[in-house]
Order: C-alpha cells, then sequence, then structure tokens
C-alpha cells in the first residue's frame, strides 16, 4: 500500500431546448419519445442527478469548456443531441435558424491522495483508459471541416450571390468555428496541424485575420492575412487617410487604417515567428495577402524590415500581395520594389482606389451627371439672356440720353431766338 496522488476529473453535459423568440430552456426527458434528453447527463445523455448544479463559470469548481468548437460560453449546436457528435460544415458553434438543441461540458478537477494498493493502481489505469472522456474527439464533438473558401463560397460571383442568399439561415463567413477556418486553411494549404503555430480568426477594426504555418514543401515561414469579409475589415479599409511615413530615409505616405492592422499583426505575430525560426533557422518568411489582407501585408513587410522587428535567425522576408489594396505612395513603392512583388489581374478596381482616385472619381461622375448638365445649360441660357437684357437696356438708356440731348438744344435754340 502507498500515497497515491492524482486527478479526479468529472465532466458532465448541460442540454437546452430552444423555444423560440431568443429563449433557451433546459432539455428534459419525455417518456417514450426518442431523442429526448435531460438537463443535466454524461456523455451518453444518462442523467445526473444532484442536488446543487453549476450556475456559472467556476461554481464549486466547475469550468466551462471552451473551445475552437464551441461558441464563447462553450455552446455547440445542432437539429437534435444526436447529432451534436458528428461533425457539419462551417462547424457547430453558432445557431443556424433550424436548430433546435444546444450542449456545453462542464469540467471539475480535484487533486486527491489515495492508498491505492499495486494491483489495484493497475486496474485503475485500464478502468481509466477504458472509460470514455467528453474532451475526446470522438465523443465531445469536434466539429467543422470547412470554412467560407474552402466550401467555394468566393470562387466566383455566382457562389459569392449564392453566399448572399444564405446570409438569413447561416452565415458562412462569421457562423463557422474557429476549428473550421483552421481546417480549411490545413485543407486549402496543405499545411499539418503541427505546422500550424497561430491563428487569428477573430475579426474586428484594425484587427484582421491572419495565420503563421511552416511551409516544409517550400522550406519557409508563412504569415498569411486575410482579405476583407467582415465589417471590420470595412472599416479599416475606410480609414484611408494618407499618412505621413518613412522608409529607410524617404519619406512618403501610407494608408492609415491599413498601417494599424499591419501594427497589430506584427505585435501578435512576434511569438509565433520567433518559435517557427526556432524550429527552423534559415529559412525566409513570406508575407501574402489578398486584397485588404495584401496591403496589410505588404506594411507587415515593411514593419518588418526594421532592425530587430524580424527574427534573427530568419534568412530574410519577401512579401507577395494578390490584388493588394493601394497603401504606399510612389516613392515607397519604388525603395520596396526588392522585398514585395505584386501581382493584379487586368483591371481590378482595388489596387486602383486611394483617398485620391475616390475623391477623383466622384468629381467625374458630378460633372458627368445629366443634374450638373442641366445646370450648367441653365447657367449659360440665363447668362446669354441677361447679356441680350443688359444690351437691350443699354440701347434703351443711350437712346434716352440722344433724346434728352436734343430737348436741351431745342430749348437753348428757342431761348436765344
Amino acid at each position: 500500500m502507498k500515497q497515491q496522488p492524482h486527478e479526479l476529473v468529472t465532466e458532465v453535459l448541460e442540454n437546452h431546448l430552444w423555444i423560440g423568440l431568443g429563449v433557451w430552456r433546459e432539455a428534459f426527458v419525455v417518456p417514450f419519445i426518442t431523442g429526448t434528453v435531460p438537463a443535466w447527463s454524461d456523455a451518453c445523455f444518462s442523467p445526473i442527478q444532484w442536488d446543487s448544479p453549476p450556475k456559472c463559470d467556476g461554481d464549486q469548481g466547475w469550468q466551462v469548456v471552451c473551445s475552437a468548437a464551441t461558441d464563447a460560453e462553450g455552446w455547440i449546436y445542432g437539429t437534435a443531441f444526436d447529432h451534436l457528435q458528428y461533425e457539419r460544415p462551417g462547424g457547430r458553434a453558432s445557431k443556424r435558424v433550424n436548430d433546435r438543441v444546444r450542449s456545453r461540458l462542464w469540467r471539475r478537477v480535484q487533486q486527491q491522495q489515495d492508498y491505492v494498493a499495486p494491483q489495484q493502481q493497475q486496474q485503475h489505469q485500464h478502468q481509466q483508459q477504458a472509460q470514455p472522456r467528453l474532451s475526446n474527439p470522438s465523443t465531445a464533438r469536434q466539429l467543422g471541416q470547412s470554412a467560407a473558401a474552402a466550401a467555394g463560397h468566393m470562387s466566383s460571383i455566382g457562389n459569392a450571390l449564392k453566399l448572399l442568399a444564405t446570409l438569413p439561415l447561416f452565415d458562412p463567413i462569421t457562423g463557422v468555428s474557429l476549428q473550421a477556418n483552421t481546417q480549411a486553411l490545413m485543407s486549402l494549404a496543405g499545411f499539418d496541424a503541427s505546422d500550424v503555430l497561430l491563428t487569428a480568426w477573430d475579426n474586428d477594426t484594425f484587427r484582421p485575420c491572419h495565420y503563421v504555418a511552416v511551409d516544409r514543401a517550400r522550406q519557409c515561414l508563412v504569415l498569411g492575412v486575410r482579405g476583407s469579409l467582415e465589417v471590420g475589415d470595412l472599416e479599416t479599409d475606410i480609414t484611408a487617410a494618407p499618412l505621413s511615413f518613412e522608409f529607410q530615409g524617404v519619406a512618403g505616405w501610407v494608408h492609415e487604417g491599413l498601417l494599424a492592422a499591419a501594427a497589430f499583426v506584427v505585435a501578435n505575430t512576434v511569438d509565433a515567428l520567433a518559435e517557427g525560426s526556432a524550429r527552423h533557422p534559415g529559412w525566409p518568411l513570406v508575407v501574402a495577402g489578398h486584397s485588404l489582407g495584401g496591403g496589410v501585408a505588404a506594411l507587415v513587410t515593411l514593419l518588418l524590415q526594421q532592425p530587430g522587428a524580424a527574427p534573427r535567425s530568419c534568412s530574410g522576408v519577401r512579401c507577395v500581395c494578390i490584388g493588394p489594396a493601394a497603401v504606399l505612395s510612389e516613392e515607397l513603392c519604388a525603395m520596396c520594389e526588392q522585398y514585395i512583388t505584386t501581382v493584379v489581374v487586368g483591371a481590378d478596381v482595388i489596387p486602383r482606389l486611394s483617398t485620391y482616385s475616390v475623391e477623383s472619381l466622384l468629381l467625374d461622375l458630378v460633372n458627368a451627371s445629366i443634374s450638373r448638365r442641366v445646370t450648367s445649360q441653365l447657367a449659360a441660357t440665363t447668362s446669354r439672356a441677361a447679356a441680350s437684357t443688359a444690351d437691350a437696356l443699354n440701347s434703351f438708356t443711350q437712346g434716352l440720353s440722344r433724346l434728352a440731348n436734343q430737348a436741351t438744344n431745342n430749348v437753348a435754340a428757342a431761348s436765344s431766338g
């Protein structure tokens, strides 16, 4: 017999039913009706009886288990409880219009000291291994396999219109789980899970979605920045005032909102880039992005060119921008040619947009408008009419003057005779 410390892990499920009008209530079992579950259960939805279930996160040592597969409160959603164990495109981290149930995992870890005989210890370990854990992906709902790009929503204008049509039912951009976005990244880029060092899918103003990964096939580190898809991206786009910026002694102008976004990306990826560079010393860093992401990637590259900004063991920083937003003035563009490669397809409008081009476009539209032409014609007509009226008044005034002079002369002649 010896004293054996161990952790006692207890896990339970909290189950809710959707009753409409934004209201959820605790689930309950209806006799003789399959698919109904109790409010609190184990992994197999068998009821758990207790006097005082946890009321909030941290109550009685219980913690809600949140992950990339759940929403911020730990919930996953489905049309039926027995469907929650299966994956679905986009994951289960948000409620869709036909979802009627939700469930979340609670866990409590307790440290215990027990006297356990060696034979009992082996038996206990075997029982621990045989017992299914709710946190295991096979029993705890590993969710989602695709996101907007992986599902093909952004591959054509037609698919983008289909995406807009589905928004009332499910938003495949903001409604997918974080896990689904990461799985889509691995599927599209061919990364292994161990090679994805950082993912940041929570979008906000000046905080674009981005990731850091190891590309073993090309022997480089990759920092990717997503383009505009959410409201936060649009707010970053329109904060477009020119901001003074200096790079390697050359002064110029940059896009204010995208520079703020680039500064956030650089700060958020410091540890991940250091880890990747330590794993693979001498490998270069490739920064890539499309649209807004391309503009941010270009500015990230400029920031990382500053002394001490990039990891020391990184052999260099290069950037590939696909259809990027216009972010640099001409003199700065010339300075970064050796670092940045830009790809623009045909007459893509995004790389040609800037504060100046938008203002010029608005002026051209105003000048070309029907109202401006009508106003100009009215002004010209009014001007001609005013000139004619002025000429007539001038002639009339001159006639009166001549008559007055003649009358004066006649009076003078009569007086002298």
